[in-house]
């Protein structure tokens, strides 16, 4: 019995006795045979394990925090809520922090709660985590994001993912993560990095200044939300066993049904905070008809889909409040229910006695609902949401309010109207700080305007206790008449050296050698061979102190040679010479290429400061070669990673990898179908554009249209212009023209991602683990194989003339 309702774990029963006044061993089988189930035994378990974090972690750790004038931030989210093994009532120990957080990683918008990867699109973790700083006050709450996503992060999704996160109460970013090196296993510890290995690493200040300016705004004043929703995280523990293995089809329909409450309370653009029971136990209290959160005051109480278990305290404050005549909405099931996880007909007396009072049943939330029951007072958002998925955050000022709009959809405009206290209107722009009027329209103390975001569109408003004086004012909807222009012919020009990605080799230790295997293997085998069991001691292991490094104690006889070969095909000396081998630690090896051993540039790298550049391109021939690699003797250091090639060639796929082709001129198309499979850096695309004459009316864009990239830059006539990354995919450079000739260049970046992968079994595009790298066929595949994304401008750029009617 106790194995069955505990899988073994043990328990602090002294503890469980001061918290629950009995003996877990003399009490267990009494209140089985009491309640005919575990619920009541699993949900105090649960909580007193809380309640030891809290008491024993999250308050000492705080008043150290607090005394020493320090900031306790991180994550206690473990994206598994509401299963306690992994964070249980994570806004409990968040309340004790000074700046709480979470993560959100990865790149895949999904909002079901059963896919515990499921990090972008849970709006239910970025509220819990605004809510709790909202009644604890803390000015800021910090988000790790973008780790997993992989190397093909762009631009645009890291604003799309940004603005989301914005809109529901992030408002510091710590970006996941930024590599000091990649040697090694490192590359493949969740990328993406934010540093000098990217190709894009020098425009992204464009999105540092816009997350600057947003962090800014939102940590402005205060949110202040009228509305609580209680989550059903205790109800949750009835149905789920110490193990994290969960014993009742019960535990899932709890967490979805509140998943899908939360989702839909932010599609009806809903103002509102979530309520921990744990958080409330320590901070809430009943004062003058308001239920009140720590520095947060409620006018009504929502208890929600998924709710069967309230706890006593929770319970005690209930029935103060509808005896205040405060507004709770019942939006719960009508299933048994508990209090403590024990059977219980207090909340049904509670809830008897509040339809009397001011108590509201609801069974579907719909505009309606929301209109008539969860308004918020002097602020209205109505909108079209049929294609867009709309968002916002709106921040009290002393003389104002702030207002972000986002929309999070990359197929569909959100548009919309905005009713709202206050008598003037401006937008702030978030990419130039610019400060604008906004037309809107005065009724009384009320404002209202109109907006329209495109796809992963984002806007800032202020709205003012004042009259504006701001001259400008931005129309929406304005009708203007286009032309697109006529352009020269496009010349396209790789920026860069081509590259070809050698993983596969043939690995020779103590005499044996095995052939064609893939470069992860191998790694795991010259480690297993020289003492490590495990294999890769760097690859998905913690170093304990220096217990890695205390075993480089290797004999001169240790050590291993790994040949990686290539096919140079028929290109002529002229491209032979342009050849450079990369190498990664250049130090640990002796490094060959058929047979004549090569040296390191002095001082020369590519892409990390670690990596070695050999000229190889004399030694080189026609046909197959070959650059080995030979480690003696062995070290803990010598992890076996992949080579490069570099030069003036092209690629096409044989039935073994790749082979070199001459060189050739590029077109507008996807980079991997000319020949460039693993090319990272950015091709540039260039026009020449005469303007016999400039209309002072007139605004001029520089157009994308069917384009694959991280990031698009824009020069005109040699100066930067901007950036572009995201819709409508297109820049004014109206300021950059002039009059006669003009000289315009697209530079569309890659990722490292063609470069670095993973490229074999079908990897994932938004979620990338170390272990996604490990993964390689037996054999090397044909090239046509690998996993590639076809960057590029696929069609020549507009440029377009934009006129008033």
């Amino acid at each position: 019995m106790w194995k069955t309702a505990f899988a073994g774990r043990p328990i602090c029963l002294s503890s469980f006795k001061q918290r629950w006044g009995y003996d877990l061993r003399t009490k267990l089988p009494q209140l089985y045979e009491e309640t005919g189930s575990w619920r009541q035994v699993r949900h105090n378990y649960y909580t007193l394990l809380g309640d030891l974090f809290v008491e024993r972690w999250a308050k000492p750790y705080s008043e150290f925090a607090e005394s020493n004038n320090l900031l306790w931030t991180g994550h206690h989210f473990d994206h598994d809520w509401p299963k306690p093994k992994n964070g249980g009532d994570w806004a409990s120990l968040a309340s004790y922090q000074q700046m709480p957080g979470i993560d959100v990683l990865f790149n895949d918008y999904g909002e079901e709660l059963r896919d515990v990867n499921t990090q972008f699109g849970n709006a239910r973790a970025v509220k819990e985590l605004s809510s709790v700083a909202n009644q604890m006050g803390r000015n800021r709450a910090i988000s790790e994001t973008y780790g997993g996503a992989g190397w093909n992060l762009t631009f645009q999704d890291m604003k799309r993912i940004a603005d989301w996160q914005f809109a529901l109460g992030v408002n510091f970013l710590n970006q996941h993560l930024s590599y000091m090196t990649i040697k090694g296993s490192r590359k493949r510890d969740y990328p993406p990095s934010f540093s000098y290995h990217e190709p894009w690493w020098q425009h992204f200040g464009v999105l540092g200044d816009y997350f600057s300016r947003l962090s800014v705004a939102m940590s402005a004043g205060e949110q202040v939300n009228h509305t609580l929703v209680l989550m059903p995280t205790t109800s949750a523990w009835m149905y789920v066993a110490p193990s994290g293995t969960p014993s009742h089809i019960d535990f899932y329909n709890i967490g979805d049904q509140f998943q899908a409450f939360v989702n839909n309370l932010e599609a009806h653009q809903v103002e509102y905070d979530l309520g921990s029971e744990r958080v409330i136990r320590d901070q809430g209290s009943i004062r003058n008809s308001s239920f009140v959160v720590g520095e947060r005051s409620y006018d009504r109480v929502v208890i929600p889909p998924g709710m069967r278990n309230v706890d006593r305290h929770t319970l005690d404050l209930l029935n103060k409040y509808v005896e205040q005549d405060g507004k709770v909405i019942f939006a719960a099931d009508s299933l048994q229910r508990y209090v403590d996880g024990a059977p219980s007909e207090k909340l049904k007396q509670l809830h008897e006695k509040g339809r009397q009072k001011q108590w509201t049943n609801i069974d579907k939330l719909t505009a309606s609902v929301v209109d008539r029951y969860l308004p918020s007072k002097g602020f209205k958002i109505t909108t079209d949401t049929s294609n867009g998925m709309l968002f916002h955050r709106r921040m009290q000022l002393e003389d104002g309010q702030l207002l972000l709009l986002v929309n999070t959809s990359e197929k569909g405009p959100a548009e919309g109207t905005v009713e709202v206290t206050g008598l003037s209107v401006q937008q702030l722009d978030l990419f130039t700080g610019d400060i604008r009027g906004y037309t809107s329209q005065s009724s009384g103390e009320s404002v209202s305007f109109s907006f329209a975001l495109p796809p992963v569109g984002s806007q800032l408003f202020y709205i003012s206790d004042q009259a504006s004086q701001a001259e400008e004012a931005t129309r929406i909807g304005q009708d203007t008449a286009e032309e697109v222009l006529e352009t020269g012919s496009m010349q396209v020009r790789r920026e860069q050296s081509n590259v070809l990605t050698l993983d596969y080799l043939d690995l020779k230790i103590d005499g044996k050698t095995d052939q064609d295997i893939y470069y992860a293997d191998a790694a795991e085998e010259i480690f297993e061979q020289h003492g490590f069991e495990e294999g890769n001691p760097w690859y998905m292991t913690v170093q304990y102190k220096t217990s890695i490094l205390d075993r480089n104690n290797y004999g001169p006889e240790s050590g291993f040679t790994a040949s990686f070969e290539f096919d140079a095909g028929d290109i002529n000396e002229s491209a032979r010479n342009t050849l450079e081998a990369v190498v990664e630690q250049p130090e640990l090896w002796e490094v060959s290429v058929n047979d004549t051993v090569v040296e390191p540039d002095s001082g020369d790298w590519w892409l990390d400061r670690s990596f070695g550049v050999y000229e190889i391109g004399e030694y080189v021939k026609p046909g197959k070669n070959e650059i080995t690699l030979h480690a003696f003797p062995m070290t803990v250091f010598s992890e076996l990673e992949r080579v490069f090639i570099r030069g003036d060639f092209m690629l096409e796929s044989t039935e073994e990898g790749w082979r070199m082709t001459q060189d050739q001129p590029l077109t507008h198309g996807a980079w991997n179908k000319q020949g460039m499979p693993f090319y990272a850096d950015h091709v540039s695309y260039t026009k020449n554009i005469e303007l016999t004459r400039m209309d002072e009316d007139s605004h001029y864009l520089l157009r994308l249209n069917d384009w694959k990239g991280t990031v698009a830059a824009v020069k005109v006539n040699g100066e930067q212009a901007g950036v572009i990354g995201w819709p409508p995919y297109e820049l004014e450079v109206t300021e950059a023209l002039q009059e006669g000739g003009n000289k315009i260049t697209v530079d569309v970046y890659g990722s490292l991602r063609n470069l670095l992968g993973p490229h074999h079994e079908s990897p994932r595009h938004w979620r990338v683990s170390p272990g996604e790298f490990g993964d390689g066929p037996e054999h090397q595949p044909p090239g046509r194989e690998y996993d590639i994304i076809g960057y590029g401008l696929m069609e020549d750029f507009d440029l377009v003339q934009q006129k008033l009617r």
